[in-house]
């Protein structure tokens, strides 16, 4: 059996895409499940306005359930300009000093970039 293995990097710089971008994940993980020969790394970034998603309890507590498996970026830069310090970031969440450069990066070391 040969392992496919696939990187994908979700892009959230509104926060109304959450939804979608939670909801993607999930679709991901759950046809995963169904094929042992597939690997998927996913990283979500957040930026912007989608920064604010992490003071949701809804979809802080997805975030929770999903960071088993799902690595979930916030933008400093974005934190700064929205008026968030660290504490109110979901513990899990790992901060990026610039949002536009990790998705560079991550798009560099071969991940898809998606955005809903």
């Amino acid at each position: 059996m040969v392992l496919v293995q696939t990187k994908i990097v979700f892009h959230v710089d509104e926060l109304n895409k959450w939804p979608e971008v939670l909801s993607n994940v999930t679709n991901v993980l759950m046809d995963l499940a169904q094929h042992d020969d597939h690997h998927i790394q996913m990283v979500v970034v957040a930026n912007g306005d989608g920064i604010m998603g992490y003071l949701i309890p809804s979809i802080n507590d997805q975030i929770s359930e999903l960071a088993k498996t799902v690595e979930f970026h916030a933008c400093h830069n974005s934190m700064v300009s929205h008026g968030l310090n660290s504490a109110r970031i979901p513990s899990g969440v790992h901060i990026v000093p610039v949002g536009v450069i990790d998705l560079a990066s991550l798009q560099d070391n071969g991940y898809r970039y998606l955005k809903p």
